[in-house]
């Protein structure tokens, strides 16, 4: 067994901490407030210790907790993150947790397309500009263009580039977009990854959050679990997906044909509140895992970090 020291963070919301209450009302209830701002330094610091922080020192009561992660980041930021703390601090007595957000949101950072090249040729506030149209495919309705009715009111520049960008969005989401490229670029920087971590002997675990980060095999490579620690050949196995298992088993007992249908409370943004499963009323619930921290938590400890580190 392994001696930890500390234990280094990274990843998107769900391991900031995102929708951890914040506030008490005069009536008992801790409210989250959609508008709150979760790149505030202080909410970020209150999520961080009340998400993960301290639920990992239910398990390593000695151990220092460092999280880098932040809402809404892509994995290509959490990279950027990871890479600066290897080269800056890493410690060979560190455990590193890294979530995997859906690689949807790496589509602008990955490649570099002719209108979020520099000098642009579109305006700076343009959502083009920055925003991984791959992601929005999930939110995009063909009839009513409904990506570009939804982000681009919050800026202003020409009517010009707004027809012509919501023609483009139009076109690119009808026509062009095709997953084949992300699940390549996903692949590399697995392969990567874990050749980077067997050769330096790093304590090193990644997950996906919500989304299969690897779709399938990798030819014949073979995807070590232990630091893959979910990965799945065949079915969406994301920390999500174990929350929504989960409270299928509390709530029925079980998937069943009874289940079929039913919406868990984890994917219509509602989640656990207590154990007999109440659901919150009259609370803006803002975040999938709002009330699953603990339970994710106690999985990872249980199934592999307190077999391996002390």
């Amino acid at each position: 067994m392994k001696k930890i020291n500390r234990i280094i963070l990274f990843g998107d919301s769900f391991i900031q901490g995102t929708g951890c209450f914040n506030k008490l009302e005069d009536d008992g209830r801790m409210v989250y407030h959609n508008h709150d701002n979760n790149r505030d330094s202080d909410l970020i610091k209150f999520q961080n210790n009340e998400g993960w922080g301290n639920n990992l020192k239910n398990y390593f009561p000695n151990v220092d907790i460092i999280n880098y992660a932040r809402d809404g980041y892509s994995n290509y930021e959490s990279f950027t993150e990871l890479n600066k703390y290897f080269i800056n601090d890493y410690q060979e007595t560190d455990l590193i947790l890294f979530g995997f957000t859906s690689k949807f949101r790496d589509f602008s950072q990955s490649i570099k397309f002719i209108y979020n090249t520099h000098p642009p040729l579109l305006d700076e506030d343009n959502p083009l500009t920055f925003n991984p149209l791959a992601w929005d495919k999930k939110d995009f309705h063909l009839n009513q263009n409904f990506w570009a009715q939804k982000n681009y009111p919050k800026v202003s520049y020409s009517s010009k580039e707004k027809k012509l960008s919501d023609k483009f969005i139009l076109d690119y989401t009808s026509y062009v977009h095709d997953d084949t490229h992300l699940d390549y670029i996903a692949k590399t920087n697995y392969v990567f990854i874990q050749n980077w971590v067997q050769e330096y002997n790093i304590n090193f675990h990644c997950f996906d959050l919500f989304e299969n980060y690897i779709v399938g095999n990798i030819g014949n490579f073979e995807i070590n679990n232990d630091i893959y620690i979910n990965y799945n050949n065949h079915q969406n196995n994301s920390l999500l997906s174990y929350l929504i298992e989960k409270e299928m088993e509390e709530e029925f007992g079980g998937l069943n044909k009874n289940t079929e249908f039913y919406v868990s409370y984890f994917e219509r943004n509602m989640s656990f509140l207590n154990d007999t499963m109440d659901i919150v009323k009259n609370t803006e619930l803002v975040h999938p895992n709002q009330f699953g921290y603990k339970k994710i938590i106690d999985k990872l400890a249980k199934d592999i970090l307190i077999k391996n580190y002390c």
